[in-house]
């Protein structure tokens, strides 16, 4: 699509993500987080309750004695412009 024009380059790589818990991801991500923040405010008291206790105990799984550590892999597109 960008023809010979551009040289890519695409680099992957592994974060982790650090809180003491599985809570504190959650008022992380539901306080600044947009698209959670968004799905968050969108739904009843119910269904965001039922959000909020899956979101939890799906980040609870990666909690190690030092909290929670969650490896988060991502991928950066660099584009020469040749």
């Amino acid at each position: 699509m960008l023809g010979d024009k551009f040289e890519l380059r695409f680099e992957a790589g592994t974060t982790t993500l650090r809180t003491p818990t599985g809570e504190a991801v959650w008022e992380l991500f539901v306080n600044g987080y947009g698209p959670t923040k968004t799905l968050a405010a969108s739904i009843d008291s119910q269904r965001r309750g039922q959000l909020k206790r899956d979101f939890i105990a799906f980040h609870e799984r990666y909690r190690s004695d030092l909290g929670i550590a969650m490896p988060r892999d991502y991928l950066v597109t660099i584009g020469y412009r040749k």
